[in-house]
């Protein structure tokens, strides 16, 4: 699972997929199937593959 979040502007990347999962959960919420169920406010945006 590849994840990637923004945050004003500018991108955050973790140099593994632990790290970039930790900043994703900044930004969205998922249930336990991995359905987003929320997005994050402020035009921020996060994808997960």
């Amino acid at each position: 699972m590849f994840g990637y979040g923004y945050y004003d502007g500018y991108g955050m990347f973790g140099y593994d997929n632990e790290v970039i999962q930790e900043t994703c959960k900044l930004f969205i919420e998922t249930n336990k199937k991995g359905t987003i169920v929320r997005w994050g406010s402020r035009g921020n945006h996060c994808v997960s593959q």
